[in-house]
């Protein structure tokens, strides 16, 4: 079930020293909740969220946006509270959770089934807030079947306006955004059919 607010994104506060400007942190969060009620189809092969790719950019750890004229722009106070990658991983995985209530889907450090499964790799080209405060989510996503062949695949591209570049701002939107490319995948892979029970 969708939830029809934003969750709260994560702010842990610290302080290098008496002085000094605190390191506010932050936490991107899944947009949704698994049913309770919904139970996956013992007959539809799980999903494991494996690879998700990010640009070199954006893989730092403090909060990257970009500048009026372009410029990469490093926050020195403001800084995520786990790997941006392994963040995304994680919220994928739970939004597309509850988008396919009949498909399992692992989130990361899940076994890996022994059975046949799909897997879902993620490549990201573009997750950053401009000077205008407009924050882009480009990405190109492929669902793997058992055979490595790919089953499904799309790109999304998605555009939304933040009140600031600031992290404070953008955070939350971040996560909107990560839920929309969820239900995206959701979609592409519910269109692909329905795959064979397992055997």
């Amino acid at each position: 079930m969708r939830l029809g607010c934003w969750l709260p994104f994560s702010i842990v506060l610290a302080c290098a020293g008496c002085g000094s400007t605190p390191t506010r942190y932050f936490v991107l969060q899944p947009q949704t909740t698994q049913p309770a009620a919904a139970a996956p189809s013992a007959a539809a092969r799980p999903i494991v969220v494996r690879h998700v790719v990010i640009p070199a950019e954006l893989d730092r750890k403090g909060y990257v946006s970009y500048g009026p004229d372009g410029a990469l722009s490093i926050a020195r106070s403001e800084e995520w509270g786990a790997p941006m990658g392994r963040m995304i991983q994680s919220v994928i995985a739970a939004d597309l959770a509850a988008d396919l209530p009949g498909r399992r889907v692992l989130a990361p450090g899940d076994p890996t089934p022994q059975a046949p499964h799909d897997t879902l790799a993620v490549t990201i080209r573009h997750f950053a807030a401009d000077a205008s405060g407009h924050l882009r989510l480009s990405a190109d996503w492929t669902l793997l079947g058992p055979q490595n062949r790919a089953e499904a695949a799309a790109s999304f591209d998605k555009i939304r306006q933040s009140s600031s570049p600031d992290a404070k701002d953008t955070v939350p939107l971040m996560s909107a955004a990560l839920a929309e490319l969820s239900q995206h995948i959701a979609a592409g892979i519910s269109q692909s059919g329905e795959p064979p029970a397992q055997r």
